[in-house]
């Protein structure tokens, strides 16, 4: 599988067709194409030139793929152990004998046809496919004897000799990805954020790390309202929030910069919390207009221009959610009547909807997220208070779903994927947390971490490498943070200070 054998022989020059075939293609306004070759049969022949330097868009792939696998730190390591050595994070069209891809995966060896390995997505799905058996089955191996495992290289010591090379990419990996959710907490630059709005109606941007501790940061633009929601896009981190006279603010920022600050063409036209998300090459978010409709902007970073328009006549009321699944776009929200409201995107289609059979009964807004990249979950409260749950398997094509136990609670749920676990926080009458979970092999449970008699907010879940996270507001308005680490179950927790709303 190695591109760099005794047995290639005098590599020759790429064609110009190789720089093609090698590169990501752009998507039009409002669409993120898989990252694909071109489907013509493919000439493999060796690699006379190996770019010295990544491919950026190979490693934000590479990276999305281990998110939506949810694999574990060592074994996302070896992905990038493994991608460097076998072709410097390039889609190589060529390689030893029928080598082909990042991976340097062999169609002969039952890897998959030459137009699937040069997929990133498959290419990378196939890796740590193996690379997860791998682990499991030797807990004990390093990345690259993880990364050896999968490849079966004539040279297993080159893995772990390229940690330090690895690591870095895949930080620069983490800092332009964005999880495939947003949300009021997120992850910017290794720094745990969250987006509140102080009871003055500025906007704070609460953050920790390890070298700062909790930072307060007031971000200025004007007195919002309700909940913003962030996410991380080309490496800056962007929150969105609904301002005080129905503009959209949305700051966008990175590093020591002060934020910048801009309306999308917004004037007087939100009418509840944004929602949104990264997607490809665009930021994108939804809200509900003057008229109950949802209204969407995105702004596409290869134009350089904001678009957008009304995905429907439906009307509703409450707020949106919004998630990625796979390369579709997926928005929910409830009617006055309590029927669900399922918008949906990917490329090709138009804008649909759909209400999933749900014509009565929800009382909340829907929270949800896109799980393991082959199934997209929501959650919501009835009218009688209980959580009810509902998932489209991809699959079998099937919806499916019910009730969670754990009693009654009031206000909306937040729900997130952590590894392969799906949590829903949400709060009751007696200001306790609620802490519903559920992973492979178990029934769903419910716990509140210690945290009793002082939620009076919604919380909000993060999940971050190595721990999960839940916010809420307090009872003196401050932030409360509880926070657990993988493979232990003490919920820790501190206070990021602020006088939040609730």
């Amino acid at each position: 599988m190695r591109i760099h054998s005794a047995r290639s022989g005098r590599r020759r020059l790429l064609s110009a067709a190789v720089g093609l075939a090698a590169s990501v293609a752009l998507v039009a306004p409002a669409a993120a194409a898989p990252f694909h070759a071109p489907s013509d049969d493919v000439a493999i022949q060796a690699c006379d030139y190996i770019p010295p330097g990544h491919d950026p868009a190979v490693i934000r792939v590479v990276y999305q793929v281990g998110l939506d696998h949810h694999v574990n730190d060592k074994v996302m390591l070896a992905g990038f152990e493994a991608g460097w050595v076998e072709s410097h994070m390039n889609n190589l069209p060529c390689g030893d004998k029928d080598s082909l891809g990042v991976f340097q995966q062999r169609p002969s060896q039952g890897w998959g046809t030459p137009e699937q390995i040069l997929d990133v997505h498959y290419a990378s799905t196939q890796f740590f496919v193996r690379a997860v058996d791998c682990d499991r089955r030797y807990p004990h191996y390093s990345a690259g004897q993880v990364a050896q495992c999968v490849q079966r290289s004539g040279f297993p010591e080159r893995y772990d000799q390229v940690e330090a090379k690895a690591r870095a990419l895949l930080a620069e990996a983490q800092a332009s990805v964005s999880p495939r959710t947003s949300g009021q907490a997120y992850l910017f630059g290794g720094s745990q954020r969250f987006a509140g709005v102080d009871v003055s109606g500025s906007l704070m941007n609460f953050s920790w790390s390890a070298g700062t501790g909790v930072v307060r940061a007031d971000w200025g633009g004007g007195a919002v309202t309700g909940v913003p929601v962030g996410y991380v896009h080309d490496g800056l981190q962007h929150v969105f929030a609904r301002g005080s006279d129905d503009t959209l603010r949305h700051w966008y920022q990175s590093g020591t910069h002060p934020p910048g600050l801009d309306s999308w063409n917004t004037t007087g036209l939100v009418r509840s919390d944004p929602a949104g998300f990264a997607y490809g090459t665009q930021q994108h978010v939804f809200f509900r207009n003057p008229q109950n409709r949802l209204e969407h902007r995105f702004y596409d970073t290869t134009t350089g221009q904001v678009h957008g328009g009304v995905w429907s006549d439906h009307t509703f009321t409450g707020n949106p959610y919004a998630f990625v699944h796979r390369d579709q776009q997926h928005v929910f929200a409830r009617t006055a009547e309590g029927a669900l409201l399922h918008w949906y995107w990917w490329p090709g289609i138009a804008p649909a909807v759909d209400d999933w059979g749900i014509t009565t009964g929800i009382a909340s807004d829907i929270t949800g997220f896109s799980y393991h990249g082959t199934q997209h979950h929501i959650f919501y409260r009835d009218t009688d208070g209980h959580l009810q749950h509902r998932y489209y398997d991809d699959a079998s094509g099937t919806l499916n779903g019910g009730t969670w136990p754990g009693g009654t609670f009031e206000g909306d749920p937040h729900a997130l994927v952590h590894r392969d676990q799906q949590h829903v926080f949400a709060r009751n009458t007696d200001g306790d947390l609620v802490h519903w979970y559920w992973w492979p092999g178990i029934n769903p449970a419910v716990d509140d971490w210690g945290a009793q008699n002082t939620v009076t907010g919604d919380p909000v879940g993060l999940s971050t490498p190595g721990q999960h996270h839940v916010f809420y507001r307090t009872t003196n308005g401050t932030l409360a943070h509880h926070w657990i680490d993988d493979g232990h179950h003490t919920p820790h927790h501190d206070n990021w200070g602020g006088n939040i709303t609730p």
